[in-house]
């Protein structure tokens, strides 16, 4: 339980081996996407070195992929927003050439690091002000957002934060900060239902970070949840609780903090009453890479980035302007670092229009050391070419396929195949007729975790899956929006007439069992947490706080939003991105999605996981 009471806020040779390595001892993927591994990269998924599934050999996208497993690199968990924040603060901090940032939302004025200091530092405008205009080695920002059909449609802000970071740009800085406002990613072209979404940090090439956390308010969170926002840390519209009215206007001091401070003003003018209302807390996960895949992160940064028409972008990302800069030897030292021993795929979802936007020889080819590592990238993008790059669902399918004990997913939003259900006004839902294109809601995953889950019943073997979604999606209850993203979970999972349960139940009674054992094989959860609050009289023109006049005192609730887009198999492999369970972010003609999946070579031990069955394969950074 909270307690907070509110108060007065005061090499080369190696990589041959690894080659000869694998083919003496028998590579366990399709034959035919050998070809897709450079010299640099070649994966070793085999059961002998303890990185592959037993039952489909391995966990990775090898169907027309963004990019191949790389080996060689050092992963470490980011499990709350105030760990990512900080992280990415840090590495940004010491960089050397350049920062890459994508976000859906993005907010100028977001404190990564050192809340409560009275000087608020950690602001991110000041921190990219303080990269640009550095006297040694400047640094040059760009930032990819999404280009929402107006700020306050869906309420990104999008124009006010691009037109308040580029204004950071003054004569005398060396280096550089643009943002491209990237239009829809759908090949329907559609600005409201479909968008950017990609979430991810590049800096120097060296390091990349990857998740569902946006640089933005809302997103920074302790592992305590604290629902009772704290004035001295949470500034505005840090504020956040989009699933309640906001009840005041802005008090005479925080008019004073804004242009103090160079805040942005109050989202539509009003802020929740925090001496009532209770915040909306944030799960989310983010990952920190260095090695080759960080690399492929920089690769989908610069592809998306030289995309832009001219009006979008002041100049291409390519290897001209980055030898400019200063930055070009340190990234082919990047594609040959090899700090850790993880195995890490970066997967991607992107429509068949952008794809073919992003062209067959993209800037980054140059990297390869070879022409025919060059050619054979450069054929690997025209075989790419009038379809849509689905990756995230690829490995997503195959880690579920592959597993042996235990899924475990967490999800912003959980729609698939449900087939049919009649509500009570007569109106029909049929999840054939909807999804994308109208053509049905297609991505599978429900039908992958089902018949998992019925080869369990069929062998009399446990096995579980865990799902923790949020209460109701983000936003008022008595928002259309709201409701049809609820009801579309609810109707996969239960209610519809081919949801998972519905389904589970089936398998059940074909084998002579109890339909209500379907519990055995599925559980659903959900987070909330609760707190204390008291609440102070305000002057009804300044909406200042008189701190001797206490009108009440309040236990407050609210869901733990769950943002995390975060899948693990068995202790074995994780996925980890900005892609949640639907047709949108998992078709490829829907929003822009980035993943990596994650096959850890530290700490393999094997373990039966509780089962008291064959032991598998367990791995430090899933486990």
């Amino acid at each position: 339980m909270n307690t907070i009471v509110k108060t007065q806020p005061g090499t080369q040779a190696a990589a041959g081996k690894d080659i000869l390595d694998d083919l003496t001892k028998g590579l366990l993927l399709d034959s035919n996407a050998l070809t897709g591994f450079d010299n640099a990269s070649l994966c070793k998924a085999n059961v002998r070195d303890q990185k592959a599934s037993r039952i489909t050999k391995q966990y990775f996208c090898t169907n027309r992929p963004f990019a191949w497993p790389r080996g060689g690199n050092k992963v470490t968990m980011l499990p709350s927003g105030k760990a990512a924040l900080q992280a990415m603060h840090d590495a940004m901090i010491k960089a050397k050439h350049f920062v890459w940032i994508a976000d859906w939302q993005m907010a100028f004025d977001v404190e990564l690091t050192q809340r409560g200091h009275p000087d608020h530092p950690g602001r991110l405008w000041v921190i990219i002000e303080k990269l640009i205009s550095r006297k040694e080695n400047p640094i040059h920002v760009r930032i990819i957002l999404y280009r929402s059909v107006k700020d306050t449609i869906p309420g990104t802000y999008d124009g006010l934060v691009a037109k308040r970071i580029e204004e950071l740009n003054k004569r005398g800085y060396g280096g550089s900060v643009k943002v491209f406002l990237q239009a829809p990613t759908s090949d329907q072209f559609d600005p409201f239902d479909y968008s950017h979404h990609q979430k991810f940090v590049v800096v120097d090439g060296q390091v990349a970070f990857v998740g569902g956390i946006d640089l933005t308010y809302g997103r920074w969170e302790t592992p305590e949840f604290d629902v009772v926002a704290d004035p001295g840390r949470m500034l505005i519209n840090e504020m956040y609780n989009p699933c309640v009215d906001r009840l005041r206007g802005v008090s005479s001091q925080e008019l004073k903090d804004i242009a103090k401070w160079k805040l942005a003003e109050p989202y539509g003018q009003v802020l929740m009453d925090e001496g009532c209302q209770p915040r909306m807390p944030w799960q989310d996960v983010h990952v920190q890479l260095e090695g080759r895949a960080a690399m492929d992160v920089h690769v989908n940064f610069t592809r998306r980035w030289n995309m832009g028409t001219a009006s979008d972008i002041s100049a291409p990302i390519n290897q001209r302007w980055l030898e400019k800069i200063g930055a070009w030897p340190a990234l082919q030292a990047a594609m040959q670092a090899r700090p850790g021993n993880a195995e890490v795929q970066v997967v991607r979802s992107v429509s068949s229009p952008h794809l073919k936007c992003e062209g067959d020889r993209p800037a980054d080819l140059a990297l390869y050391e070879h022409e025919m590592q060059k050619a054979e990238a450069s054929e690997r993008l025209k075989a790419s070419h009038g379809y849509h790059q689905d990756n995230v669902r690829d490995a997503v399918i195959n880690c579920i396929r592959s597993a042996e004990k235990y899924i475990y997913i967490e999800t912003q939003f959980f729609i698939s195949k449900f087939g049919t259900f009649k509500s009570a006004n007569g109106k029909t839902f049929d999840s054939s007729t909807m999804g994308n294109e109208g053509k049905g809601i297609l991505n599978g995953v429900a039908d992958a975790l089902v018949q998992r889950i019925a080869v369990s019943i069929e062998a009399g073997e446990p096995f579980h899956v865990y799902l923790v979604i949020p209460v109701h999606p983000e936003g008022l209850l008595d928002s259309g929006a709201t409701w049809k993203q609820q009801m579309l979970a609810l109707l996969t999972i239960k209610h519809g007439s081919q949801s998972m349960v519905h389904r589970i139940q089936q398998v059940l009674r074909s084998n002579c069992r109890d339909p209500q054992e379907w519990a055995q094989y599925l559980t659903v959860l959900n987070m909330r947490n609760y707190g204390a609050t008291v609440q102070y009289a305000r002057d009804p023109k300044t909406f200042d706080e008189d701190f001797s006049r206490e009108i009440g005192r309040y236990v407050v609730t609210e869901q733990i939003y769950i943002h995390s887009k975060l899948m693990i198999v068995d202790d074995a492999v994780a996925i980890i991105g900005s892609a949640n369970t639907n047709d949108r972010s998992l078709s490829g003609n829907g929003d822009t999605e980035i993943a990596t999946v994650i096959v850890d070579g530290d700490g393999v031990e094997n373990s039966d996981l509780g089962s008291g069955g064959n032991p598998v394969h367990t791995r430090r950074f899933a486990r």
